[in-house]
């Protein structure tokens, strides 16, 4: 049954914008199947002035980075589905979060100040590439493909202003965002290299209409921030070999990020039956920190195979203090200990062997990926948990594809993945069939492919009890099972010695049933209400994308536009839908170098009018109510400039981000009138038009 949805390939897929084919050859790529990945190049990534992998992907379509302006952070939704469905992987391994069982990654933690490109692959990822990833795979590449003898150092100093909000001051007072980069390289001859990369980034939060963290003698209700404030440091260190088919290296990545709530309304003290003559609030404080420590060989063997074996071992945590603060000097008065939220240490390993079976015919690969995940989640109403979770879960799978090139250009991959979850030891076989045509001006490719996602410790071991509901896990959940289906087709219109153009149409579809969510019980209480993480319902999408780039000797153009339909979402069954339910997005990038070395790049999207259901229950009644909400079109833009002076030793960097001083976009009643938003969230786009400069010094 499986494989006839090859005949139906042609009408339904999944959408990949802006995307073009990229030969691969790295051994951290994630590009082992026909589908070709979209890759962000490091010239595109230093035009967009971005410091870390959110920054990157606010320009990428049927992507929304959803920003938390309270406790910061940003994760990412693909297609509407959140996080867990995604995965972000760190020179070919996939990085956990420090909060919510791993399964939630900060994007804005991941520094890009030492990256040699970011590949995204919106369509499929082949069997050896990370079950559960039904939206997006990630892959940022530090790896550098060509080493420079000797060494190496940069600084770099970026510079932006928050809004209008921007001063030099480092602490009361102090307004915008100041980041400080620096790193040293040293390779040699024989093929050692080492590398250190610092990053500290201080965004010192976003005022408005509040206060900021001035001192309140009186009573105040706009104390703090609208985007509170954090500091974040992240360092890397990497140590290898590259020569002669070998390739061997030692990283150890660390994100320490703090972040503080202040608490916008004070209060006169009232202690033993008397008012005292002092004012106080409270602060939250939340302090984030994560842990890689990686481990790769990759070589050649014998007749031109490859064989590449991964290793890593990490950590991630998150801990909150809450305090006691005089208003009026911003005191501490009480001595409040950080405290443990989430825990969460996992290994991971991954071996992969490639042969060529007949050469430029027939090619074979086969490997194994596994990882182990112990998570602790402490019991507090900040975890919506009652009881202590401290509990661990292994992965293992085993894979093997076969890829086979007909003279006549077409090209056959089917392969097989089987995966293992040791908690209630179920076992999945996951199929996945590719079909290519590839001439000298044109690729097709058609991807059938199952990928499930297994239940995280969450859904599995959460008990909340309030006084009138209880929330359970359930280890007996079933894996969600997903498939997708694509089809991509990219044709060459003209090439010549300075100038390409090329343009592609995508299509596809994306279906995942068993999705695990809260289903009500039978009420055995007659004061509370029993709730359980159940396999209960099902999600689809259908999108199709248009894109052309063109490049020359002093310039590059990409303009995309897709069309994307959702049925469900994360509190609502596709069956609740009458129809798929289209917005439509467009994103347009260009570079053009002005003179010798000076650049102008400008980034582009447009977000149309997104269409939601929201469900309301009438207290006391069954009957559930569908009601229509959507949310405003928008738009977001930077523009830069930039040049070098002395020898390309010095750079420099003039820019305004957010030209359309894009905030906050909220889902409204499309009738008008007032409804409970249920699980609508809004979409925190920015914090208003931004000005900014970067200067840089290379070695």
């Amino acid at each position: 049954m499986f494989f006839r949805i090859i005949l139906v390939l042609i009408t339904c897929a999944m959408a990949t914008p802006m995307c073009y084919a990229q030969s691969d050859t790295s051994s951290i790529g994630i590009s082992t199947n026909l589908q070709p990945i979209r890759v962000l190049e490091k010239a595109i990534l230093e035009g967009m002035a971005v410091n870390n992998l959110a920054e990157a992907l606010r320009f990428e379509l049927n992507m929304e980075l959803e920003q938390a302006p309270d406790i910061g952070g940003v994760r990412l939704r693909a297609y509407d589905l959140n996080s867990r469905y995604s995965q972000v992987l760190i020179d070919g391994v996939p990085l956990s979060g420090t909060d919510m069982f791993g399964g939630h990654v900060d994007l804005s933690s991941i520094p890009l100040n030492r990256v040699e490109r970011v590949e995204i692959s919106q369509a499929g990822k082949g069997v050896a590439n990370n079950s559960g990833s039904l939206g997006l795979t990630i892959n940022v590449v530090t790896l550098p493909e060509r080493s420079t003898l000797g060494t190496s150092a940069y600084v770099k100093i970026y510079e932006q202003s928050l809004g209008p909000e921007y001063n030099m001051q480092t602490n009361y007072g102090a307004k915008g965002r100041h980041v400080q980069q620096f790193g040293l390289s040293q390779h040699t001859k024989k093929g050692l290299y080492v590398t250190v990369d610092l990053l500290r980034d201080a965004f010192q939060g976003v005022w408005d209409q509040y206060e900021g963290n001035r001192h309140q003698v009186g009573y105040t209700n706009n104390r703090g921030y609208s985007w509170s404030p954090s500091t974040g440091i992240q360092g890397d260190f990497k140590l290898g070999y590259r020569r002669k088919g070998l390739s061997i290296f030692y990283k150890h990545g660390t994100s320490d990020r703090k972040s503080t709530v202040l608490g916008h309304v004070n209060r006169q003290e009232y202690i033993n039956g008397a008012y005292q003559d002092f004012y106080s609030a409270s602060d939250v404080r939340y302090a984030y920190l994560r842990q890689l420590n990686h481990l790769q060989l990759a070589s050649k063997v014998w007749m031109d195979g490859k064989i590449q074996f991964n290793i890593a071992y990490q950590t991630g945590s998150t801990r909150r203090q809450t305090n006691w603060i005089r208003t009026a000097d911003n005191r501490q008065l009480d001595d409040n200990p950080l405290q443990k939220m989430y825990g969460i240490r996992s290994w991971y390993s991954k071996g992969v062997l490639e042969k060529p079976i007949l050469k430029n015919q027939l090619d074979w690969l086969i490997g194994y990926e596994t990882d182990w995940s112990q998570v602790f989640t402490a019991a507090d109403p900040f975890t919506y948990n009652t009881q202590e979770i401290n509990r661990n879960i292994a992965h293992f799978s085993s894979f093997s594809q076969v890829r086979w090139n007909l003279k006549s250009g077409f090209s056959i991959q089917p392969g097989l993945r089987l995966a293992f979850q040791g908690v209630n030891f179920h076992v999945d076989a996951l199929p996945s069939l590719s079909l290519g045509y590839q001439t000298a001006k044109q690729h097709v490719v058609l991807t059938a492919e199952r990928v499930n996602r297994f239940p995280n410790q969450r859904e599995m071991f959460t008990y909340l009890a309030t006084e009138f509901s209880i929330l359970t896990g359930n280890s007996r959940l079933r894996p969600e099972k997903g498939l997708l289906l694509i089809a991509h087709w990219t044709y060459q219109l003209r090439q010549a010695k300075d100038f390409q153009l090329n343009t592609q149409l995508s299509s596809g579809y994306r279906r995942l049933t068993d999705r695990i969510a809260i289903k009500p019980l039978r009420q055995t209480e007659p004061q509370r209400e029993p709730f359980q993480y159940s396999n209960l319902h099902q999600y689809a999408s259908w999108s199709n994308s248009i894109s052309l780039e063109g490049r020359g000797s002093m310039w590059q153009f990409q303009a995309s536009y897709s069309l994307l339909g959702l049925k469900g979402n994360d509190f609502a069954d596709s069956k609740q839908y009458d129809r798929f339910l289209f917005h439509s997005e467009m994103a347009i990038l260009g570079r053009y170098k002005l003179a010798k070395h000076f650049w102008l790049q400008l980034n582009y999207r447009y977000v149309g009018k997104q269409p939601i259901y929201s469900f309301e229950q009438t207290y006391g009644s069954l009957d559930v109510k569908r009601i229509a909400f959507s949310s405003p079109t928008f738009h977001l833009a930077d523009l830069n400039l930039g040049t070098s002076f002395l020898g390309q030793q010095l750079d420099l960097m003039l820019g305004v981000k957010n030209l359309f001083n894009t905030k906050t976009i909220e889902f409204e009643a499309n009738d008008g009138m007032v409804h409970a938003k249920g699980g609508l969230r809004s979409i925190h786009a920015g914090y208003g038009r931004s000005y900014r400069l970067s200067i840089g010094y290379k070695l």
